[in-house]
């Protein structure tokens, strides 16, 4: 400790007259400034893991400091590897419980069906000896410890005298306009009992399960048939089918005339279709006049590749292409005098309108034998 001294005579005063000279000394100072060394900390032992016989105990355990925090000491978890594993306490150990019972017990099956349809019977069931641990069955006299289940037992499924019952009241009606069905469930059975075939009630006697019922009065509707089938193998064909317009009277759908569904558009009767694109083919006009009546001539043809729409295109196959050009009148001529034919203006026409069409769209005016066949068509190309 400090006292305050006067320094001629070493005698006592008061500390207020040393601190007007000097400031107080200190009387704590800090010492031992580094932290305490970690410790193991366990926490306490859980419940046993098991709940007869011998089992194991388990328990947490953390490593803890204490340290100078601010001038304050703090015990904080730190990592367990800050702890001297020398000294670590066990996590588990080993704990006894009261001895366990034996594994053995008796094990029921499910009753089986009364001995009688009606009436006081009995129901019997499979009692049998388990070793609950291995599923195993052992001697009835290894479960002697415990009273065995009993084996059967009486059972009464009912009067012997067979009833109609009903079962449901009755449905709704089956349709939404015109006549219907209500339907209710109707079975034989007895009284405490389960449902019999219906053969062991009296018929007679048996209730109505259905009943008739009427809704208002059905619109007239339109009926469609089936599509018919393409009447075309390739390209552009036609579908048609029958439309007419019915009406149910008494569950039974009659025709009527189509007025009576004017209320709603009527349905396509055709329409078209296309199954695949036709391939192209090779189509030929008829053979021309021969250009000669003897001695051997010869005559053409138009043959061009066309698709299922009449236009020329490409594709044919080269291999299956028709003659365009034929030899004809090869018998030789009989002696005549010749005569220069009439090439006028007025004898230059054309033998057949239809083919000096194709002819001029052609272009084959260029060829001779055409040119003289078509002379009206081709005298202005």
């Amino acid at each position: 400790f400090y006292q305050c001294i006067r320094s001629i005579d070493n005698v006592r005063v008061q500390d207020s007259l040393c601190t007007e000279i000097v400031a107080k000394p200190d009387r704590r100072k800090v010492c031992n400034i580094q932290p305490c060394p970690a410790r193991w900390v366990p926490g306490e032992w859980k419940k046993c893991g098991k709940t007869c016989g011998t089992g194991i105990q388990l328990r947490n355990l953390y490593c803890r400091q204490k340290m100078d925090v601010d001038g304050r000491q703090v015990d904080r978890k730190v990592e367990i590897n800050n702890c001297p594993q020398w000294s670590r306490p066990k996590v588990t150990r080993p704990c006894q419980l009261p001895p366990c019972p034996p594994p053995n017990e008796w094990k029921t099956g499910p009753w089986r069906q009364c001995s009688v349809t009606c009436g006081t019977g009995i129901e019997t069931r499979t009692v049998e000896c388990m070793d609950v641990e291995q599923n195993i069955t052992q001697e009835e006299s290894a479960c002697a410890e415990k009273p065995k289940p009993h084996t059967t037992r009486r059972c009464n499924p009912g009067g012997c005298k067979t009833h109609w019952f009903i079962g449901s009241s009755f449905t709704s009606c089956s349709v939404t306009c015109g006549y219907g069905v209500k339907e209710r469930l109707v079975f034989c059975g007895r009284q405490g009992g389960d449902a019999l075939p219906d053969s062991q009630c009296e018929s007679r006697y048996r209730p109505r399960s259905t009943q008739r019922c009427r809704e208002k009065r059905c619109q007239a509707s339109w009926v469609t048939s089936e599509w018919s089938k393409c009447s075309a193998n390739c390209g552009q064909g036609k579908q048609t089918r029958i439309v007419f317009c019915t009406n149910e009277v008494r569950n039974v759908h009659q025709q009527v005339p189509i007025y009576n569904c004017r209320h709603s558009p009527q349905p396509e009767s055709e329409r078209n279709c296309t199954i695949k694109e036709c391939a192209p083919e090779w189509f030929v006009t008829s053979w021309q006049k021969c250009s000669t009546t003897c001695g051997g001539g010869s005559q053409h043809r138009i043959v061009m590749c066309l698709n299922d729409q009449g236009k020329r295109v490409g594709g044919c196959e080269v291999s299956k292409k028709p003659l365009h050009w034929q030899r004809c009148n090869t018998q030789n001529c009989p002696r005549s005098r010749w005569r220069r034919p009439d090439k006028s203006k007025d004898s230059c026409k054309d033998e057949s309108k239809g083919m000096c069409m194709i002819v001029v769209q052609a272009r084959f005016c260029t060829i001779k034998s055409y040119r003289e066949r078509c002379c009206e068509s081709c005298k202005n190309l």
